[in-house]
C-alpha cells in the first residue's frame, strides 16, 4: 500500500509541480525526464538481476548474447521506457559492434548509427524531435533496403529495433 501511495504522490508531483513550475528552463525536458522516472518507478524496470540472467544465458549456451531473442526484447524494453543509458550499456556489453565490424559493415554501421541516435535523443523541442525521428526512419528504411552478411534472425532483430525507434 505504501508503494501505491508513493506512486500516486509522484504522479501528482509530476503533473502539478514539475509541469506548472514557472521560470524553469527546459520545462519540456524536465517533464519528460520526470515522466520517465515515474513510469519506470511505478511499473518497474528490468532489474540488474534480469539483465545479468540474459547475459549469463549466452555464457551458458556458448552463443553470442545478441543471438538470443531475450537480449533484443530487453534492449527494446529499455528503449521503450526511455532508459537510454542502460540500453547503450547493453549494446556495449554485448560486443555486437566489434563482432559486426568483422562480418557485415552495413549492420555494423546501422548499430553505430543506432547508438548515435540514442545518445542524441532530443527532449528539449518538438522541432528537434521531428528531425531526430526522420533520421531514425531513414536509418530503418536504409537498413531494410540493404544487403547484409548476417543471419536472417540477427537481421530481423536489428530491423525490429530500428523500426521501434523510428516509431
Amino acid at each position: 500500500d505504501l508503494e501505491d501511495s508513493l506512486t500516486i504522490i509522484n504522479c501528482l508531483k509530476l503533473i502539478f509541480f514539475d509541469l506548472d513550475t514557472p521560470n524553469i528552463d527546459n520545462v519540456r525536458e524536465r517533464f519528460i525526464q520526470s515522466l520517465l522516472k515515474w513510469v519506470n518507478r511505478s511499473d518497474g524496470e528490468p532489474n540488474a538481476a534480469y539483465i545479468e540472467q540474459i547475459f549469463q544465458m549466452s555464457n551458458d549456451s556458448d552463443k553470442n548474447v545478441f543471438d538470443i531473442s531475450l537480449f533484443w526484447n530487453l534492449l527494446n524494453q529499455l528503449l521503450l521506457r526511455g532508459l537510454f543509458e542502460q540500453a547503450l550499456g547493453c549494446i556495449e556489453r554485448s560486443e555486437i559492434i566489434p563482432y559486426l565490424e568483422n562480418i557485415c559493415e552495413v549492420s555494423s554501421n546501422a548499430i553505430k548509427d543506432l547508438v548515435q541516435l540514442i545518445q542524441n535523443y532530443p527532449m528539449d523541442s518538438m522541432d528537434t524531435f521531428r528531425e531526430w525521428k526522420a533520421l531514425a526512419l531513414e536509418l530503418s528504411q536504409t537498413y531494410n533496403d540493404s544487403e547484409t552478411n548476417v543471419s536472417s534472425e540477427l537481421r530481423d532483430y536489428i530491423e525490429d529495433t530500428l523500426l521501434l525507434i523510428s516509431g
